[in-house]
């Protein structure tokens, strides 16, 4: 039987009742049982994106388009211009040498640069798009942070610096400057004590492994094995909320003597867009499929109040997407569909 440390090594190269908390309100929020649907259509975008493994993780930045592709070959992310959607620059090398990763924990991109934190090297490579728009694929700066920030399981960017989600840490989020400092780690998992009982605590915040978002001042955190949304408000923890859906809490369930980590699908992704919370998630039960659409699965894209945890809408998408953005318009939603010969996509969202 596969040992402990084993089992945590192996997790972290696929990852990429309720205890009190200080200044938080737990809460079910409306079930989505009990909100409408609306169904949207999502429909292909043309452009030179056939030849993509597996999109991940997209972002739209004026004009810039940022993709991670988790099967890409022999790089990780790519940069189209946008919307022409021509092809700039592969960039984030795989591999073990200097100016390379063996996984990308995530990535945060604005006007001037590209910042992407390693899952497992515990740093940081920052890379100038000045240098992306003329197919310069080398980073002009990396970051060594100390070896307590990996694995990573997650990264976003916030006011002052940036928020992980680290393997290694009992809090929730670790959060980093840009020179190679921690700053803080913030917040207990929210894990019931009937849920704690039944794995070691090393395997925790794997249980719990999550998708980030921010708008600077605000994180939400969504699981990737339960339904649960957690909002922090970085500046006042009075404000920060646990939303616990209908699908439950990450949780294990032994077979014999294996133990499988999680019950369900979960989140795949949020984004926080005027005030609100848009996160995609899927709560098909993953004994259902085992890893294979045996079960036709459904997506839905759920919108939560930024300063309530309510959910407020839930849209049914007609394609299985795994990612999106939501441009500075406010409806136009860019996504990919990794199972799609072309897998970018578009939707609008209704008013």
């Amino acid at each position: 039987m596969m040992g402990c440390k084993q089992f945590l090594e192996a997790i972290c190269l696929v990852c990429a009742g309720i205890s009190p908390f200080l200044g938080m309100s737990c809460r079910s929020g409306a079930k989505p049982s009990e909100t409408e649907i609306v169904k949207i259509a999502v429909v292909p975008l043309p452009g030179d994106t056939a030849f993509l493994g597996y999109a991940a993780q997209i972002s739209v930045v004026d004009t810039m388009m940022y993709l991670q592709d988790n099967r890409g070959g022999e790089t990780f992310l790519r940069a189209y211009a946008y919307p022409s959607l021509k092809p700039l620059c592969k960039f984030v090398t795989r591999g073990k040498g200097p100016e390379e990763m063996l996984a990308v924990s995530g990535y945060t991109a604005d006007k001037d640069s590209v910042r992407v934190f390693a899952a497992q090297e515990h740093e940081m490579a920052v890379y100038a798009v000045s240098d992306l728009c003329r197919g310069i694929n080398k980073p002009v700066r990396v970051i060594e942070y100390p070896q307590s920030c990996m694995p990573a399981l997650a990264f976003c960017g916030v006011k002052g610096g940036f928020a992980l989600q680290n393997s290694s840490s009992a809090y929730r989020l670790t959060l980093i400057d840009s020179s190679g400092h921690i700053q803080a780690e913030k917040y207990d998992i929210p894990v019931s004590e009937t849920e704690r009982k039944k794995v070691q605590p090393e395997l925790i915040p794997y249980l719990w492994q999550s998708v980030l978002a921010s708008d600077g001042a605000v994180v939400a955190v969504g699981t990737k094995l339960g339904d649960v949304l957690e909002i922090y408000d970085l500046e006042d923890s009075l404000r920060n909320r646990v939303v616990r859906g209908e699908g439950g809490e990450p949780a294990v369930s032994h077979k014999g003597r294996g133990m499988q980590m999680g019950t369900i699908s979960g989140f795949y992704a949020l984004d926080i867009a005027d005030g609100k919370v848009y996160a995609l998630f899927d709560g098909s039960r993953l004994a259902d499929y085992n890893g294979q659409d045996a079960v036709p699965r459904k997506i839905f894209l759920r919108v939560y109040d930024l300063s309530t945890g309510e959910l407020e809408r839930i849209y049914e998408l007609d394609r299985h997407i795994s990612s999106f953005d939501i441009l500075t318009d406010g409806k136009t939603v860019i996504a990919t569909d990794p199972n799609a010969e072309h897998q970018l996509c578009t939707f609008t969202l209704p008013e």
